[in-house]
């Protein structure tokens, strides 16, 4: 038996399928749909980044996933947080 390593998120399938339905949902085309979904399911589990393919797509698609609610702020990148929160610290 395995566990997952955050209780409340369902399995990636499922995850993914869900997402995906929202995806379809806002007019995202179901190849794109089905590659967007897998990444934002594996992101939320601390699966890896998206891949290049995921990421041109997902900028691409981006207020689709918005409407749909899967934004998630550090999806495509970390270094503009780095920024930010330099910025806001004091820190250069």
């Amino acid at each position: 038996m395995t566990t997952n390593p955050v209780p409340d998120l369902p399995d990636l399938e499922q995850a993914a399928h869900h997402y995906l339905a929202q995806l379809l949902q806002t007019g995202v085309p179901l190849p794109a749909a089905t590659t967007i979904a897998l990444a934002i399911a594996r992101f939320e589990r601390n699966q890896g980044r998206p891949n290049p393919t995921a990421h041109q797509l997902i900028r691409h698609y981006k207020a689709q996933i918005c409407r749909a609610n899967l934004w998630r702020f550090q999806l495509l990148s970390t270094t503009s947080l780095r920024r930010i929160s330099t910025r806001f610290s004091g820190r250069t």
